[in-house]
């Protein structure tokens, strides 16, 4: 019960935070290796990482790990660790007013119970008016290169971000993490990373260092450039999918605004992606025991009480508001003299954000800082990832031309762009300054105009690539280079084009590989051999290749998949029972009965005939 209320709360918060097919095609010249070379890099890398790259935990008054009664340390977490067992314990409180709710068809204090149980659930991730964490959340902090981690450890960061292959050119003992919690003071952290640089700085004995943000370790970079930038301490920064200026998603949430088809994904849409066949059709069908008003009061309860105790206090998630659509949020929900205080902070953030495009030219210009930035486009919200399909249900989804996660015009630095999918019109009046009016220098790729991003010539495009780019070995393989020295932009090789396509090499990189490297190839037959060693041709020749085809990359991996099964490393998962297939079909069917008879309504709204709007 337990696991089944924290996966479906976790659903919940996800669908109120944050946290397409291509119609365009990726042609270049065929590479080979991708141009990394043996000169060893002795320049320190501090890694700012993304939500869910950051252990943290509960500290207690004297800054020491918070233990547990046994006296145990208190749990590791990375995003959320939702406390349940208030809620676990109240759950009879609940059984009344549902009964009474359902029975009557109308609210019976069933949403204030819910919405009420919000702030305890969430209490280890809600923070006071200052913008400090309630309840003295930290990241676990680790003064020391990844050369000196504890072999888990350091494998599990290997898993997150995979550049294991490269760590004897990278220098394991020139690697350093700063981790922080996803929510969080984001100038805090800014002043918490400039401490961190002074002291990996100060180990290593160089003068400078290469910043690499990935996705909200974008504005904690922005924050500290912001502050400190007259410190003069980075040579280089590496901005991989970083939120540069915020999210589109956590606007819609701070709105409220939803998508038009919201209401058709809650009742016929999502459920069966995210929880499977067939148990998506049954919470289908039970989400109608409730009218439809009813249901969407409860949701839009929760939600908003969530932006209270998640979001409202926490500058981390303001730091993922985009500055054009700032102003509007601080007024509905900062304008009270109880929030002058994290209106202070956020406005901070909000002028640096705004004014991003002059201090890249400032960085770049007066203190000779290479940047450079690598960002995934041409997807809706929602799409390309089948755990974050929950995205779709808000409103910018339509709109936005993402990596699924955070809009192009954030990671790629103000580009413009049409919707997903599109095509960039030849008489389009860009939304942003051309910085780039080289007719030679052909910028227009598919649905996007990435001559108006400040930095055209630094700026690379997956072209279909999800948020969770360090799944594409290719864009990896950019980001050594980068580290490396190999490129100074878009043109240095035709390696790496400017506009790439994608592919999901995980399972090889992760899995499969390690798997058949660590095989008895003597206990095998010729047959087994070869089709094992045919599939390793073909993996390794696509992985040499840095132009990513995620077509090609799928067909090899289920080669490669394949041959493993045959050599008795996996087994395949088993097909559904009879049973099971005939109850997943019935209840498929019964769900489209119910959809086309009734649509996006309960039960009850159909009895009475209700109609929405």
């Amino acid at each position: 019960m337990k696991k089944l209320i924290v996966k479906t709360l976790s659903v919940m918060l996800c669908a109120a935070m944050v946290f397409s097919v291509m119609t365009c095609t990726v042609s270049a010249k065929a590479s080979s290796g991708g141009i990394i070379t043996d000169i060893k890099n002795d320049t320190p890398v501090v890694i700012v990482p993304g939500i869910g790259m950051s252990k943290v935990t509960l500290y207690d008054e004297n800054g020491n790990v918070a233990k547990n009664k046994d006296g145990s340390d208190y749990a590791q977490w990375t995003v959320l660790n939702l406390e349940t067992k208030e809620l676990l314990g109240n759950l009879w409180k609940l059984i009344p007013s549902l009964i009474a709710s359902i029975l009557l068809q109308r609210d019976i204090g069933l949403t204030k119970l819910l919405a009420s149980s919000v702030p305890g659930l969430f209490k280890l991730s809600a923070h006071n008016p200052d913008g400090s964490s309630l309840m003295n959340v930290k990241a676990i902090e680790r003064r020391y290169p990844l050369s000196e981690y504890e072999e888990d450890v350091r494998n599990s960061f290997y898993r997150e971000l995979p550049i294991g292959k490269y760590a004897d050119l990278l220098g394991e003992e020139n690697i350093y993490v700063f981790n922080f919690p996803a929510f969080s003071s984001t100038y805090e952290e800014a002043a918490n990373l400039r401490d961190y640089i002074r002291f990996v700085l100060n180990k290593t004995g160089k003068e400078q260092l290469i910043l690499l943000p990935i996705s909200l370790g974008g504005t904690v970079a922005s924050a500290y450039f912001d502050a400190y930038k007259d410190d003069r301490d980075v040579c280089k920064v590496i901005n991989v999918v970083a939120a540069l200026n915020g999210s589109n998603l956590i606007a819609d949430i701070f709105d409220l605004d939803f998508a038009d088809d919201a209401d058709e994904l809650l009742y016929n849409g999502l459920m069966q992606e995210l929880i499977g066949e067939p148990g998506g059709y049954l919470v289908n069908i039970a989400l109608r025991i409730l009218p439809r008003k009813l249901a969407r009061q409860i949701i839009d309860a929760c939600i908003e009480e969530i932006i209270k105790t998640v979001l409202l206090n926490t500058p981390s998630m303001w730091a993922l508001v985009p500055h054009e659509r700032y102003e509007a949020l601080a007024e509905r929900w900062l304008s009270g003299d109880e929030h002058a205080v994290m209106r202070g902070l956020t406005e901070r953030y909000y002028n640096a954000e705004k004014n991003l495009a002059s201090t890249i030219e400032e960085l770049t210009d007066d203190y000779e800082i290479d940047i450079f930035n690598i960002s995934g486009c041409n997807l809706n919200f929602g799409k390309g990832w089948s755990d974050y399909q929950y995205f779709r249900f808000f409103s910018s989804s339509a709109t936005s031309n993402s990596d699924g996660i955070i809009q192009v015009s954030s990671t790629g630095m103000g580009t413009d762009s049409v919707p997903a999918g599109g095509i960039y019109p030849s008489d389009r009046v860009p939304s942003g300054k051309i910085y780039c009016d080289d007719p030679s220098h052909n910028h227009i790729h598919g649905p996007i105009n990435a001559s108006t991003c400040y930095l055209p010539e630094r700026t690379w495009f997956f072209v279909g690539q999800h948020h969770e780019i360090a799944y594409n070995d290719v864009a990896v393989k950019l980001a050594v280079n980068l580290i490396l020295g190999n490129l100074d932009n878009v043109r240095s090789s035709e390696a790496f084009p400017q506009f790439n396509g994608t592919r999901i090499t995980k399972k090889i990189v992760r899995d499969y590989l390690p798997a058949a490297e660590e095989l008895d190839r003597s206990a095998l037959d010729a047959d087994k051999l070869s089709a094992l060693d045919a599939a390793l041709q073909k993996t390794h020749a696509l992985l040499d290749d840095t132009i990513a085809d995620d077509a090609v990359c799928k067909e090899v991996t289920e080669e490669l998949y394949d041959a493993l099964v045959l050599c008795g490393v996996y087994e395949k998962p088993k097909s559904p029972s009879a049973v099971e297939a005939f109850a997943a079909k019935m209840l498929k069917k019964l769900n489209d009965i119910i959809y086309n008879k009734i649509g996006c309504r309960g039960f009850s709204d159909a009895i009475f005939g209700r109609t929405f709007d």
